[in-house]
């Protein structure tokens, strides 16, 4: 009582310190004095409350204490939940908790999961039951997991509040500004050829298994507070769309699958019919469908993903029941021509062959209105295991513009991510997307303070490249005589070559057909004159097949000792290996001599610098423009500054000190914010 009644006198005299320094005249005014008589009263109210709390005893867990037991002051009509909170507890059951854990532990489990995703709720409890020296149970492995939940939740929560006061609320502003290099555009800066470039991929390593021994997870709750994930009503519209192979005369129906219909899912990447090409045939994601049965033991088989090329995750979402089917890239790639600008470049595994996905969908109108808005390309390192005129047309070492990315960026990812495996495997839908949630918003963090060494490092790289690979091709060039232009118009014959490779004359077509009448001829007159099949080797014949190859091996060894320089002969247990080359579009036969073609040369940059140039200012302005917005929030919600932005600029400052920087290095001005 004399504690809370102090509290009262003291709240009354700051009124009349606050009054003097106003002037003095005030404080002996009515209006004063009835407001003084008010705290009197409410300080008396809550005295008399202090003497009415209730007490309880419970169950509690800190990390920090090791008590077990801890007694719970409250109001006579306060909830035993809200009591706990605000003594820095949460219970494990809403209406009546028998046991509670402090706050300040599940912070702890918080930070270590989200730096160890694979830490598991059951191996934190069992260190909890070490230092309380019990034996573990599942019970208090079930209580920590439901107080983790609402402890979640409520982080959420703040984080929504905080949102809203800093005005960044509205559905899209995370995708928007998620990346300040990409999205971050200042006025008058240099046009880029690609605004943004963007992957997509898929995880199957994140699955949710259905049921356990026929047993289905009981928990239905629905995580709806992620702003990662889309929609499945927005997925699913996209169910419908059947995307066609590259050409329409190269399409042929798939067979009918003759397992049971409770086995069929949707057609995959290519859906319902199959491309006639080495692409389809050497990259799984572009297979039939029939290849790639998903198991009925899980109810989701991943997630399919799309990120920036800086490693921002933009959208995200569950594979459910299915392979990499076409609605989920389509909808990513909806999502992108809904909320993102013009010139974007969308690096996939089959992106040749999910262009002609794009254009056949429902996005086809939209698509070819911003045709030069999008260009779909294949991965660097997948990208070769596509055919070479795939390649030649679609791999980022020959897109201008593209720098030196190589749109991998969701493999690294996805390395990280795949900690994750073992804790949502067995977990309900709610907690495996409340899981996938609270990694993707740890990671988009580090990649934030990671900026500044990611554009340092590629700066630095594109410098190395231009100051001493480029000093040999300049003199190469001179040496060679070769002209400005004539490497484009190389690449362009290098391409209109690797069109034509493998199309077969006129005049073979015909000597074969010739061939293959008069082979008829002969093993009909052979029939017709009664010759003993054993009388000479036919086409089947061990011996005639040895001699064949005998005679096929000295052929090669004799043309390779004629060519400049000598290629070293062949053995029989060499050739024999070599089965897998006619795969190789590059070894098939062609009428034409390449050898002397200049571009058939090993040759070997600017882009990298232009785009590092302008990236590191939009990080610099974006961070600028953070801390003035943070001392404005900060003057209503008093704020804590950070030290993260002081530790990027240190960073930026590097870059400026490069010695061969071009870039701009003032504060720019944010696009679309310029006063008249």
């Amino acid at each position: 009582m004399i504690r809370t009644s102090s509290r009262g006198v003291s709240r009354s005299a700051h009124l009349i310190i606050s009054d003097r320094r106003s002037g003095g005249r005030s404080t002996f005014q009515p209006r004063s004095l009835v407001a003084l008589r008010h705290e009197r009263q409410r300080a008396l109210q809550e005295a008399d409350e202090d003497l009415q709390h209730e007490p309880f005893e419970i169950y509690t867990v800190d990390l920090y204490t090791l008590h077990d037991i801890t007694i719970i002051h409250r109001k006579p009509t306060m909830e035993a939940s809200i009591a706990l909170v605000q003594n820095r507890y949460l219970g494990a059951s809403p209406l009546v908790p028998t046991l509670a854990i402090s706050l300040k532990t599940l912070e702890l489990y918080r930070r270590l999961h989200l730096r160890k995703p694979s830490f598991s709720y059951k191996a934190f409890t069992k260190v909890l039951c070490d230092l309380y020296n019990v034996l573990y149970r599942q019970c208090w492995r079930n209580a920590l997991v439901n107080t983790y939940d609402i402890f979640l939740l409520l982080h959420h929560q703040i984080d929504a509040q905080v949102r809203s006061a800093l005005g960044r609320d509205t559905e899209n502003w995370r995708v928007l500004h998620a990346c300040p290099p990409c999205g971050y555009e200042l006025e008058g800066k240099p046009k880029l050829t690609f605004r943004q470039m963007l992957v997509l991929d898929r995880n199957n390593s994140l699955k949710r298994i259905a049921c356990i021994d026929q047993h289905e997870v009981a928990d239905s709750c629905v995580y709806t507070g992620s702003n990662y994930f889309l929609s499945p009503d927005f997925v699913d519209t996209f169910t419908q769309d059947n995307p066609p192979s590259i050409v329409v005369e190269h399409l042929a129906p798939l067979q009918t699958d003759p397992e049971p219909e409770a086995d069929q899912h949707e057609d995959d990447a290519i859906a319902k019919y199959q491309v006639d090409s080495t692409c389809a045939d050497n990259w799984k994601a572009a297979s039939s469908n029939e290849r790639k049965r998903m198991w009925e033991l899980f109810d989701k088989t991943g997630i399919f993903a799309c990120a920036c090329h800086h490693g921002f995750m933009l959208w995200l979402t569950d594979m459910v029941r299915s392979g990499e089917l076409a609605k989920y890239p389509l909808a990513m790639v909806a999502k992108a021509l809904q909320v993102l600008s013009d010139r974007i470049l969308i690096g996939y595994d089959i992106g040749c062959s999910f262009k002609s996905t794009v254009a056949s969908s429902t996005l086809s109108s939209q698509a070819q209105a911003q045709a030069q808005a999008m260009r779909f390309c294949v991965n660097a390192f997948h990208g070769y295991s596509h055919s070479y005129s795939c390649q030649v047309n679609n791999h980022p070492n020959i897109i201008p513009g593209m720098g030196l990315k190589d749109l991998e960026t969701l493999e690294r990812v996805f390395s990280s991510s795949n900690q994750l495996a073992a804790i949502v495997c067995y977990s309900s839908a709610f907690r495996h997307w409340l899981a996938i949630d609270a990694f993707f918003q740890q990671w988009d963090e580090d990649k934030y303070l990671n900026l500044r060494t990611m554009i340092l490092n590629n700066y630095k790289q594109a410098l190395w490249i231009l100051n001493e690979e480029s000093i040999a091709l300049e003199e190469a060039k001179k040496t060679l005589g070769i002209q400005p232009g004539d490497l484009e118009k190389w690449q362009n014959e290098e391409v209109a070559y690797i069109a034509e490779l493998g199309k077969e004359l006129e005049a073979d077509v015909l000597a074969v057909a010739y061939y293959n009448i008069t082979l008829r001829d002969v093993i009909t007159l052979e029939i017709k004159l009664e010759i003993p099949e054993g009388e000479r080797w036919h086409i089947n014949h061990p011996k005639y097949w040895k001699t064949l190859k005998y005679k096929a091996l000295q052929d090669y060894n004799k043309a390779a000792s004629a060519l400049t320089p000598p290629r070293l002969p062949l053995e029989w247990n060499e050739v024999s290996h070599y089965g897998f080359l006619d795969e190789f579009t590059l070894l098939r036969e062609n009428c034409e001599d390449i050898l002397s073609k200049p571009w058939a040369r090993p040759v070997i940059l600017r882009e990298e610098v232009e785009r590092c140039n302008i990236e590191s200012r939009h990080l610099l302005t974006f961070i600028l423009d953070e801390h003035d917005l943070f001392d404005t929030v900060e003057k209503s919600l008093t704020d804590s500054k950070s030290l993260l932005l002081a530790v990027i600029l240190v960073r930026i400052s590097q870059i400026h000190a490069l010695d061969g920087f071009t870039g701009d290095r003032l504060y720019g001005t944010v696009k679309g914010t310029m006063t008249s």
